[in-house]
């Protein structure tokens, strides 16, 4: 017993000795890779900066090589050219801003002298960037990998033999292609509610969207050429979606290899038709409208300044007769004025609306031709009059790429507002009624105002006036109170709701048919089901322009209604919704059911 535990106790300290050893060994190997590193690295330099350095003005052409391309842009007088291609759409601020990098070169290390340049990637350097000074010296930065430790870029300048590590503010902007600095052209703006027609073109068919004048109620034609009225909603996420295109990259402005985009032969074609309105408007004559005004002014000065002239003599005078004169003369006088000031008035406005121009609609036409992907995802895109070839992201596209015709026609089966119901046939359980709606106008019955007629009865020519003068003033008042009282007078449009000619309550009739109209689909099919016999439910609508819609309900086996048209595609509706519209319409022709069961709540109570 005691000599295994002897044995135990020595295993035991056999393996306490290999740890010890194997964590010594860790040690002399970590401390000779540290010391490995810094001598590959050699010492910091107290003062770190590059041998060769460059202003803005120096600057007098830059070759920027990254990978297998090479670009140079050459600086003459401050306008920058790019030398492979003069014809290149240069965005010469970008290129102003990249170049100008060069005048602010800062560096972190220096490492003297390394042996290995492959441990930094100055063996095959990633970029290389050679600058052409005035004075025609010229010096290359090669840059190399990136420490992933501080994001330094490693960077050696000509035929020197030291590395310098420089952060990524210094040396990213030359990671760079030709187009990075092209001047591209942004998608055409578009508003939504400008957006008259947009059709797409592929090789199954065309779809096509068209709006009315107002661009509120859209229609959607399918491949076949049937056409449906669209969902509100479903219209406008299409035209916003529509307004929202954006390019995403310039690829090539010349477009003349159009194959290897796919752009030869498009996937799709999207034409987009808008209105913009252009309102052209001619200045008013400010300096003639000021004259006339003025002179309507004067006008009526002088006429106020011959009034009180005339009101003071015949004050002096102090006779009845004089005092009715006058105030006869300063209405007249007034009167004149006024006439004069309105005339005056009245040319001034029919001048300026004579010399303004009534807006101008113009319509607009946009084609937008949809390629082939490229590896990132994005489509290849370009407008049908312009060369210029982009990208547009997936999703970007995607309302215009995965178009289906079910998505966009309306969901209402019976789309038919009270103003445009000429009559209404409904047929239920083998019976046919009709419903209409007249209307006329009458009279509202409204209280004179009592406190303006007494107030009129209470006007009374002052002491010493004659008799003439209080009688006119009378009946001046009484026209008065009579036109107020006819201007007064106002109609209202009062409906009557008739079920075979009966007038019936305006409430039940009215629940009825607004929810009638408001009633939608599940779903709408492309293909029409079997139905059997008579519809259960049966709607033929008459519109005020004499047309006509057609809409038959059919329970199906899945406790579903088939609906049928013969204007809109065939839809499914729910059990629960049509015996819904079918209670309320029992309710419109039976409205002694609704009466005798609140009379026998009402007995219940």
């Amino acid at each position: 017993m005691t000599a295994k535990k002897k044995k135990k106790g020595k295993g035991l300290l056999f393996a306490v000795l290999i740890l010890i050893v194997l964590l010594v060994l860790y040690f002399v190997i970590d401390l000779q890779q540290k010391k490995s590193d810094q001598e590959a690295e050699t010492e910091e330099t107290e003062e770190s900066s590059l041998p060769v350095s460059v202003t803005e003005d120096e600057i007098s052409k830059v070759t920027v090589k990254n990978g297998d391309v090479t670009m140079t842009y050459v600086k003459n007088d401050d306008t920058w050219t790019y030398e492979e291609d003069p014809d290149f759409p240069l965005d010469e601020s970008a290129v102003n801003t990249k170049m100008n990098c060069l005048t602010t070169l800062t560096v972190d290390r220096v490492l003297e002298s390394p042996e290995d340049l492959s441990e930094y990637g100055l063996d095959k350097p990633q970029q290389e960037v050679t600058v052409l000074k005035t004075d025609g010296t010229t010096f290359t930065l090669y840059i190399g990998n990136q420490n992933s430790s501080n994001n330094d870029f490693y960077v050696k300048v000509d035929d020197g033999a030291d590395v310098y590590t420089m952060p990524s503010s210094s040396v990213n902007a030359f990671n760079m292609q030709p187009y990075d600095v092209a001047k591209a052209d942004s998608f055409p703006t578009l508003e939504s509610t400008n957006i008259r027609d947009i059709k797409v073109e592929k090789e199954d068919g065309t779809v096509e969207f068209s709006s009315d004048e107002s661009g509120t109620s859209w229609t959607v034609k399918d491949q076949d050429g049937n056409e449906e009225t669209a969902g509100a909603t479903a219209a406008s996420d299409l035209t916003s979606a529509v307004s929202s295109l954006t390019y995403k990259k310039f690829i090539d402005y010349k477009g003349d290899d159009l194959a290897q985009y796919g752009l030869d032969k498009p996937t799709e074609t999207v034409t987009i038709v808008t209105e913009e309105t252009e309102a052209e408007t001619e200045e008013e004559p400010e300096a003639e409208t000021e004259e006339v005004t003025e002179a309507a002014t004067e006008t009526k000065m002088v006429s106020e300044s011959g009034s009180a002239s005339e009101t003071e003599t015949g004050s002096e005078e102090t006779t009845t007769e004089a005092v009715s004169e006058t105030a006869t003369e300063e209405a007249t006088t007034e009167a004149v004025s006024e006439k004069e000031t309105t005339e005056a008035a009245t040319e001034t406005e029919s001048e300026t609306e004579t010399e303004t121009e009534e807006p101008k609609t113009i319509e607009v036409t946009i084609t937008l031709l949809i390629g082939n992907t490229n590896d990132d995802g994005d489509y290849y895109v370009k407008l049908a009059d312009n060369n210029g070839v982009y990208t547009m992201s997936e999703s970007t596209l995607d309302k215009l790429l995965n178009v289906d015709v079910l998505d966009y026609v309306s969901m209402y089966l019976n789309d038919v507002p009270m103003t445009n119901m000429k009559s209404l046939e409904v047929t239920y359980q083998g019976e046919t009624k009709t419903l209409t709606v007249e209307s006329e106008e009458a009279p509202v019955e409204t209280e004179a105002s009592t406190e303006e007629e007494t107030e009129a009865d209470t006007i009374k020519i002052s002491a010493g006036a004659l008799d003439d003068a209080e009688t006119e003033t009378e009946s001046e008042s009484e026209a008065e109170t009579e036109t107020e009282t006819e201007s007064e007078q106002q109609m209202r449009t009062v409906y009557h709701y008739l079920v075979d000619g009966e007038e019936v309550d305006s409430t039940p009739f009215r629940l009825f048919y607004n929810n009638l109209i408001g009633l939608q689909a599940q779903k709408r099919t492309s293909e029409a089901p079997e139905v059997s016999g008579d519809p259960d439910f049966k709607l033929v609508f008459t519109k005020v322009d004499g047309t006509k819609l057609t809409t038959e309900f059919y329970l199906a086996d899945d406790g579903l209604y088939d609906v049928l048209s013969d204007q809109n595609l065939p839809a499914r509706i729910s059990k629960m919704d049509v015996q819904k519209i079918i209670s309320y319409y029992e309710d419109v022709i039976n409205p002694e059911t609704e009466t005798e069961s609140e009379t026998e709540t009402a007995s219940e109570e």
